[in-house]
């Protein structure tokens, strides 16, 4: 009889809870020759009151250029960056991960994630623990070349900017 009362007592507390959250997406509309490309409005399930954001950057430099993508992959600030030679060249993009850029809890602030089968292209990804202003904001990456030497060490500065809310099920 016990464990039916205790049975009954915890699925009595297991459901689910909608939670809401700002939506946060990267800018780099303060980055010296970052040009905004492309606006247009996140199309994420379950977001509501944003408006049009830049979607696109595209940074030129003397030998490449750099494109940076927000899209409707997560609710998170993120972008995908991909690097295209000039002349014909190819270049490749390698993360240089800070490990102590970290929250008050702990969690590491930033994420990097080649692409598996693009290495001109790198996900970047900012965690959700980490919007305090008070924490450094970069993305820090070199550009190599073919025979993996460095052409170019970039780091970006970025600010965090809020446009809607999301509304999820946080399950308990």
């Amino acid at each position: 009889m016990k464990r039916i009362c205790f049975l009954v007592m915890i699925m009595s507390l297991i459901g689910c809870v909608k939670t809401t959250s700002d939506y946060y997406y990267a800018s780099l509309e303060g980055v010296s020759g970052a040009e905004v490309h492309s606006r247009g409005k996140v199309q994420l399930e379950n977001l509501e009151g944003n408006s049009e954001i830049p979607t696109s950057y595209v940074l030129n430099r003397e030998r490449y250029i750099l494109r940076f993508l927000i899209g409707d992959a997560s609710y998170y600030p993120h972008f995908k960056i991909s690097v295209k030679g000039r002349d014909g060249n190819t270049f490749y993009l390698k993360p240089r991960r800070d490990m102590k850029v970290v929250s008050d809890e702990g969690v590491i602030c930033a994420s990097y994630y080649p692409d598996s089968r693009d290495p001109s292209v790198l996900h970047f990804g900012w965690s959700s623990g980490c919007l305090s202003e008070e924490i450094p904001k970069q993305i820090s990456f070199d550009v190599i070349d073919e025979k993996g030497k460095i052409i170019a060490e970039e780091d970006l500065p970025f600010v965090l900017k809020k446009d809607g809310k999301y509304t999820l099920l946080d399950a308990i």
